[in-house]
């Protein structure tokens, strides 16, 4: 059996969508990911959460396979006012309150294992619907974590590709005139496995 042991892009998109519910934006509750959208009453201004892709980069030739990868967080917000300039005021006080609700956020951080935040874009786009000026701000941030796949053993306890897994390791040091003597004693051990 193999285990995984990181955060993916769904548990950043939850997580952003609980740290944004709580962080008292001028969105309120209003914060929603493609799974729960249906439940808008239409009421602004509005934050939809996504995680539309992620891209992982091999942390090294070793086993078990480990992954720095970056998961792009795209935080979609959309304000609705009387005029253009309200509408843009409105957006970006909002979009300021979502980034420090986000990037400033050690729990969020600290739950996800995020080593850094790789990139961060924001782009404004208005439309008239009526006599409401609509807004909207894509807030894009790359979230960099470590995505940890732990090697499947076969019955003789052999890693992937019938590599044997290694569980100590000894090294010491001969002097000519003397006996070996030990200098360090590294025991590896795998994490605890998870369901």
């Amino acid at each position: 059996m193999t285990s995984v042991f990181f955060t993916d892009w769904d548990d950043i998109r939850d997580s952003a969508v609980s740290a944004l519910k709580s962080a008292n934006t001028e969105a309120g509750l209003r914060v929603f990911s493609p799974m729960d959208w249906p439940l808008w009453q239409g009421d602004y201004p509005v934050i939809v959460v996504r995680t539309p892709s992620e891209h992982g980069e091999s942390a090294g030739r070793f086993l078990p396979p480990t992954f720095n990868t970056v998961i792009d967080l795209e935080i979609v917000v959309q304000v609705s006012e009387a005029t253009e300039s309200a509408a843009d005021v409105k957006a970006r006080a909002l979009s300021k309150q979502i980034l420090k609700s986000i990037v400033r956020n050690s729990q969020f951080i600290r739950e996800n294992g995020i080593q850094h935040f790789a990139h961060m874009a924001k782009r404004l786009e208005f439309r008239a619907d009526q006599k409401m000026h609509l807004c909207d701000v894509t807030i894009n941030l790359g979230c960099e974590v470590s995505q940890f796949y732990e090697a499947a053993l076969d019955a003789a306890g052999a890693g992937v590709g019938g590599l044997p897994t290694i569980s100590e390791i000894s090294l010491s040091v001969r002097s000519p005139n003397a006996a070996a003597s030990p200098v360090a004693v590294v025991v590896c051990q795998s994490p605890p496995e998870t369901a």
